[in-house]
């Protein structure tokens, strides 16, 4: 059987904290932006370059479900939704399913804003926005 080597499918978004899986994501897209500032020479007002200013990374969610049980195991205790995804910062890494390779990490993420629901066994988000301190990798 010939295995498709060129495109990914069905990869795999996780959640982590302290290096332990404590939740899953469903989809993701992430935005990068540089800040970028016109700059022009004196006595001239065309713009001679565009400096980046600094860096802003987000990452907006569908269906986030985060696992009380591991969230225990990685020495969060969820006191409610809302501390939860507002005290700690998490890293978002997708996974290839190919492979088990990490094709893109978004360390340092903090949770802005988002729909938020607990059931018995989980914490779960319809949909929300992350903000993030670095992006690593390339395999995207």
């Amino acid at each position: 059987m010939r295995q498709n080597l060129i495109t990914q499918s069905a990869n795999r978004i996780v959640i982590e904290f302290d290096s332990q899986q404590i939740g899953l994501l469903q989809s993701v897209s992430g935005d990068e932006n540089y800040g970028l500032e016109p700059v022009m020479e004196i006595g001239n007002i065309s713009v001679a370059e565009h400096v980046p200013t600094a860096a802003r990374y987000s990452i907006n969610y569908s269906k986030m479900a985060l696992i009380k049980e591991k969230m225990r195991s990685a020495g969060i205790e969820p006191e409610n939704a809302q501390s939860v995804l507002q005290g700690n910062v998490l890293n978002v890494v997708i996974y290839s399913k190919d492979t088990g390779a990490a094709l893109r990490t978004f360390s340092g993420c903090s949770f802005e804003s988002g729909r938020i629901d607990v059931s018995a066994n989980r914490v779960v988000s319809k949909s929300g926005v992350m903000r993030a301190i670095s992006v690593s990798g390339t395999g995207l």
